[in-house]
């Protein structure tokens, strides 16, 4: 070793885990030491020190972020792309997806359960918000079984939501769906901003919706979930079937809406 620069130098070298680095640095500072014992100095040595405390450093900066990465629950990305023009006509009576998951939402859209019922024409906003988060190709697949799952389900929401619920596969993929759609809303205040603008661009004559709608329409979507991602038992299952850290991440957004909710 001709320079104690060198010492930096594992750094960027490839194919190297932490410790393969750490250990390479180590080795070259005792060759440094047994090539040039007979003239190090104080101000080598120190400088041999630091050199070495900030590729360790690094070195370490590296093993957090990487196996931060590696625990991190894959982010759902909301594409910011303009939602589609308003369906209209034959189009809504293809949106099976939607209508899957709006038969959540029967007692919001209903005024003998909610003195301020919100107009159903709101809920395509919801398939808005549901395009921004799945491929085009991902959509048109998931549409595709909501249709089949609702052709055997039968008419009206109760009788619907109770035939889901009593299929365990319908089931699943209903709460799939809908454990993106939270997961979504780690981002909270990027999330929630965008699917309110989706739900009122897809019903503008109206007066827009605003925070006790919001509330009302995620609680009514999302309350099953959550209360089962607190359970420990069955948030297990739940991280089985929807991957890992699903109940870690209801847990996070629920207690963001409640803090919302109180805000």
């Amino acid at each position: 070793m001709n320079d104690i620069s060198d010492i930096e130098k594992p750094l960027s070298q490839d194919g190297q885990n932490g410790s393969e680095r750490i250990y390479s640095i180590v080795n070259e500072l005792f060759e440094f030491v047994i090539e040039n014992k007979d003239h190090i100095d104080r101000n080598i040595a120190d400088e041999s020190t630091r050199a070495a405390r900030a590729s360790l450093s690094a070195i370490c900066s590296d093993c957090r972020e990487a196996g931060t990465a590696e625990d991190e629950t894959p982010e759902i990305e909301i594409n910011k792309s303009p939602p589609p023009a308003p369906h209209t006509g034959n189009e809504q009576r293809k949106m099976h997806l939607l209508r899957m998951v709006s038969v959540k939402l029967s007692h919001a859209f209903d005024k003998k359960h909610n003195p301020n019922p919100i107009e159903r024409k709101f809920s395509v906003g919801i398939d808005y918000y549901l395009r921004r988060l799945f491929t085009a190709e991902v959509f048109d697949q998931l549409n595709d079984q909501a249709q089949r799952i609702l052709m055997v389900s039968g008419v009206g929401d109760n009788v619907i939501i109770n035939s889901i619920n009593a299929n365990p596969h319908h089931k699943n993929f209903l709460n799939n769906v809908l454990v993106r759609f939270a997961q979504s809303f780690r981002k909270f205040s990027t999330a929630r901003f965008q699917f309110m603008e989706d739900l009122n661009e897809s019903n503008p004559s109206a007066p827009s919706l605003g925070k006790n709608e919001f509330h009302l329409i995620m609680s009514s979507l999302l309350n099953d979930l959550m209360l089962t991602a607190r359970s420990q038992r069955d948030g297990a299952m739940m991280d089985f079937l929807y991957g890992p850290k699903t109940s870690q991440t209801l847990d996070d957004v629920s207690k963001a809406l409640a803090d919302n909710r109180r805000g």
